[in-house]
């Protein structure tokens, strides 16, 4: 059983130390500290073995982190974690409900926004790995990606606090997603991805471009604040199958760039939230999720074939 796997009952050791810290988002010094000063770790650790955690032993820090995060002294921190840990278990027990694997994966987004405002590059890009790896593009990028982006957006300020941590976040994930890509394809039926003039927010299109080509479709990627005339330009050359245009902010959903395009693709697409308040063109498909822009992206591009395996898995 893998670090990342559950038991079926709340009470067996499965998390390594190293698992653990990974999820949580600290050092595991941090954990033998923690340890070592509020007996905070295995409940059942026995000499010269390796520490295991229980799902229980993982709440606790959990409530930890959060408590410390918030300004609470350690001291009086693990002693609040350990009572609203034992009554979270408690309602585990009653309830009978087991803890889900994805609910672990969303517990990752926590560790990437303490890691981010560390600026800790190196346990980011390795936990986002690890996430790839285990839930796949799509799963890690709703459940983990965007939640720690979202969690650190707030904390900017006007004077540009927490910027610097949004911008590194933001780049490991384009890295971690650049190596979840799979080699290019050879088709006709090719995607062409783009964000419209004067969007600079590509993280959404990065995600689906690894979902695409991590599935064997090709996907030609035009990245941020594309000048209509060259998008439409690029379409009218390749002839793609479909036309992903992106808008992060109402501001950047300009409605006549989707027409331009109408003429150039068999399907146009406008995803992301800038488009929600836009009266679209008939045959414009809006999608709101990567799952919604990848079943609208197949029906244009392999209408007749298999769904292909999931992608970095």
């Amino acid at each position: 059983m893998g670090d990342a796997d559950l038991p079926n009952g709340p009470a067996a050791p499965v998390w390594s130390a190293g698992a653990v810290a990974r999820r949580l988002g600290i050092a595991p010094a941090t954990l033998r500290s923690w340890n070592r000063r509020y007996r905070l770790g295995p409940a059942t650790h026995q000499p010269g073995q390796h520490r295991r955690y229980t799902q229980h032993d993982v709440a606790v820090l959990e409530a930890m982190c959060r408590l410390v995060g918030e300004g609470v002294a350690p001291t009086a921190a693990a002693d609040i974690a350990r009572s609203h840990a034992l009554a979270a278990q408690s309602d585990q027990h009653r309830t009978g409900q087991p803890i889900r694997p994805l609910e672990e994966a969303k517990c990752g987004a926590r560790g990437l926004v303490l890691a981010a405002l560390r600026l800790d590059a190196e346990f980011l890009t390795s936990t986002l790995d690890h996430h790839f790896g285990a839930y796949g593009v799509d799963t890690t990028w709703t459940e983990v990606c965007v939640p720690a982006l979202t969690a650190l957006g707030r904390r900017v300020t006007p004077k540009g606090d927490c910027v610097d941590s949004v911008h590194l976040l933001s780049w490991t994930i384009i890295a971690g997603l650049h190596r979840c890509a799979g080699p290019p394809a050879s088709s006709r039926r090719r995607v062409l991805l783009a964000c419209t003039d004067g969007e600079r927010h590509s993280l959404g299109l990065e995600a689906l471009h690894a979902v695409l080509t991590a599935q064997g479709i090709p996907a030609r990627m035009l990245g941020a604040s594309v000048p209509a005339t060259a998008l439409t330009a690029a379409a009218q050359r390749i002839r793609p199958a479909a036309v992903v245009l992106w808008s992060q902010a109402s501001r950047t959903a300009h409605t006549n760039d989707l027409r331009r395009l109408e003429p150039t693709a068999d399907q146009i697409i406008a995803a992301g939230p800038g488009w929600r308040r836009s009266r679209l063109p008939p045959r414009v498909q809006r999608v709101e999720s990567l799952a919604a822009a990848m079943a609208t992206i197949r029906d244009a591009v392999w209408a007749d074939a298999p769904d292909p395996a999931p992608a970095c898995s």
